[in-house]
């Protein structure tokens, strides 16, 4: 019913725009009640009557990375961003490089969305995870820290800064964050898989053994290849452990 209701919107801005072909605002109304009846390619086709303007530009772009057309869409959005860089149309433009599989390029753009979102945490997972996928794990780390500052109460951000500080090797400071995601999330077995593997890293075999039997204990299959490792791990501690 809402897309019928959308596409009688549309087929009435669509009369008023026949009349007023060169106002924008009209025009954009127009594709946008288009677009939201699902018709994505007449809503694209209005927008690019627009070129000059920012925000047909912009939702020209997010229709054609919709679509899966993405050197469209960031032709479309690199416009847009040069018109003026708001937040919505920087994220938009990280998104396709990222679905582009232009890393480095959503990188630049999501830091750019950061510096202008400094106190959004959803932003600051947004960058962290994409210098995560670039094996930036510090810095990575450092955005999560942010997001956990702006949202400590996020079982997902404490997931994600714990991740990045035992990729980067910051054991101590992981097992902390680990702390507080399972203070937030509750205990379950990747919590004790993850700190009997950090335990272990650190050196500490009676302690990492201890958390490898519960982690056993508690998975009952539903992790195989962790239990195999988890399993190996026991073996060698129990040897070095003198057990």
């Amino acid at each position: 019913a809402q897309m019928g209701e959308w596409r009688a919107a549309a087929e009435a801005f669509e009369k008023a725009a026949r009349r007023e072909p060169d106002d924008a605002e009209l025009g954009l109304a127009l594709a946008q009640a288009w677009e939201r009846a699902g018709e994505r390619r007449r809503a694209a086709e209005i927008y690019a009557r627009f070129p000059d303007n920012p925000a047909a530009l912009e939702r020209l772009g997010v229709v054609e990375m919709e679509s899966g057309s993405l050197d469209a869409a960031i032709r479309h959005l690199e416009s847009a961003r040069s018109r003026g860089a708001t937040p919505a149309v920087l994220y938009a433009l990280a998104t396709a490089y990222l679905r582009n599989r232009q890393l480095e390029q959503a990188a630049a753009v999501a830091e750019a969305l950061a510096a202008a979102e400094p106190a959004n945490a959803e932003v600051r997972l947004f960058y962290g995870r994409i210098l995560r996928d670039q094996k930036k794990y510090p810095e990575a780390a450092r955005q999560f820290e942010a997001a956990t500052r702006l949202r400590p109460d996020s079982g997902e951000a404490w997931n994600e800064l714990t991740a990045a500080l035992m990729l980067s090797r910051q054991y101590e400071a992981a097992l902390e964050a680990l702390e507080r995601a399972r203070q937030i999330n509750g205990e379950t077995p990747a919590y004790d898989y993850f700190r009997a593997t950090m335990l272990d890293a650190m050196n500490q075999p009676k302690a990492a053994l201890a958390s490898y039997r519960k982690f056993l204990a508690a998975s009952h299959g539903a992790h195989p290849d962790e239990e195999f490792k988890a399993r190996q791990r026991v073996r060698i501690l129990e040897k070095v452990a003198g057990r």
